[in-house]
């Protein structure tokens, strides 16, 4: 799919994102999806496999409505009928910006990945505003929910260690399978607090330790929600060591390797990738295509037709004043 600037191409494909995982790719705030001038939305979208199945999230004066076949179920149920992995410019930030991000990572593996992971987060999430509230509160509080953030805790940073792990190896394979040249990339994962990795009772006496620190500074210091993910290539931060288009082509490959986890596990996911060649001079394009085009459900999107027009694709698009045309018969992998 190609359009120029302001098409409407990152709105496409985060109404795909938005309508199977009930979230943003771009914003934690659902107002921010609407269209300018409007208060709300409603997205649907039918989902072929076993089953025909009918997806909707709707946002609005009333708040937030999903409904899987009509139906409103679990969560989980929802997230789980449409397996969905991307990659859009924002997602450079794992690589340069802060912890929150990586955690953001990880987090988005094991839902998709395991759906049922969603109620380890907001199990963990519980404990923690629990305990933010019981800091002000006597000393003997506080121990309780230690052994409720420790085993919650535990239970995240092992699911958080397992993904990182099998990440880490499918991400060898695609970078040794490209023309890319770039080497190996070595993810060193750093729970908070270290003891976390030996289960739950290690955790549990690692914040007892803190305790009386953190009721006289008034803070959590130490917890999953602090975990950080060193991404190391040439012996040194992604961040600092690779040009912008080498950090393209690693977080390209960062996206094929996560979907490839999903595809071991369940069918294979929708991949979608927007600004498909910026940062990417022709050649690099082509080497990036010749992995991507073996997905079978693959929407990238790009401000160039002379790009899209290279490319071997299932069909082609072009988006304007919020309209698809199509360009071509199919052939291969979508485009």
């Amino acid at each position: 799919m190609f359009g120029p600037n302001g098409a409407g191409k990152s709105s496409l494909l985060e109404a795909i994102y938005l309508v199977a995982t009930t979230r943003s790719f771009r914003t934690h705030r659902l107002t921010e999806c609407c269209r300018l001038g409007s208060d709300g939305f409603h997205l649907g979208a039918e989902i072929e496999g076993a089953e025909r199945v009918r997806l909707e999230v709707a946002y609005g004066e009333d708040g937030k409505f999903r409904a899987v076949n009509g139906t409103t179920g679990p969560i989980v149920e929802h997230v789980a009928v449409c397996p969905i992995v991307s990659w859009t410019s924002r997602d450079n930030e794992i690589f340069e910006g802060p912890p929150a991000v990586r955690r953001r990572l990880m987090d988005r593996g094991i839902v998709v990945e395991h759906p049922a992971s969603l109620s380890v987060l907001s199990e963990y999430r519980q404990a923690v505003d629990a305990k933010r509230a019981a800091l002000d509160s006597q000393v003997g509080a506080l121990r309780e929910w230690n052994r409720l953030l420790g085993r919650a805790g535990a239970a995240l940073v092992e699911r958080r260690a397992d993904w990182l792990s099998k990440l880490e190896k499918a991400l060898d394979r695609i970078l040794e399978e490209s023309a890319f040249g770039l080497g190996r990339v070595e993810l060193v994962y750093r729970p908070s607090p270290e003891e976390a990795l030996e289960g739950e009772d290690a955790m549990v006496e690692a914040l007892e330790a803190l305790r009386a620190q953190e009721i006289s500074r008034g803070i959590l210091l130490a917890g999953p929600h602090r975990d950080d993910v060193d991404i190391v290539w040439r012996n040194g931060p992604v961040g600092s060591m690779a040009s912008a288009g080498e950090r393209k082509l690693l977080g390209l490959a960062f996206m094929l390797a996560q979907a490839r986890l999903v595809a071991e596990r369940h069918e294979e996911p929708v991949v979608l990738v927007d600004d498909l060649d910026s940062e990417l001079d022709p050649e690099r394009v082509e080497q990036v295509w010749e992995l991507l085009a073996d997905e079978p459900q693959l929407v990238a999107a790009s401000s160039r037709k002379s790009v899209v027009s290279r490319l071997d694709a299932a069909a082609k698009w072009e988006l304007a004043a919020g309209a698809l045309d199509r360009l071509s018969e199919p052939s291969r992998a979508s485009l």
